[in-house]
């Protein structure tokens, strides 16, 4: 996702399983941040371009890459 800034269909349902894999996870972060994200943008099962620029910036802010 983040070498090439797009969010392919098969990227989409990853973070639908990884956000309900770390669902225990939830109070602990970077994931408390990142399901809350993720459930907020997936809520309608699509990413629109501002919802794409949000995980974009808040994948970079948590793996520390500009």
């Amino acid at each position: 996702v983040m070498a090439d800034g797009v969010i392919h269909e098969r990227e989409r349902a990853g973070f639908e399983e990884w956000a309900e894999r770390c669902r225990p996870l939830r109070s602990v972060w970077p994931y408390d941040e990142l399901t809350s994200l993720l459930d907020q943008v997936l809520a309608d099962g699509r990413i629109d371009p501002r919802e794409r620029d949000l995980l974009l910036a808040k994948f970079r802010d948590v793996t520390d890459q500009t």
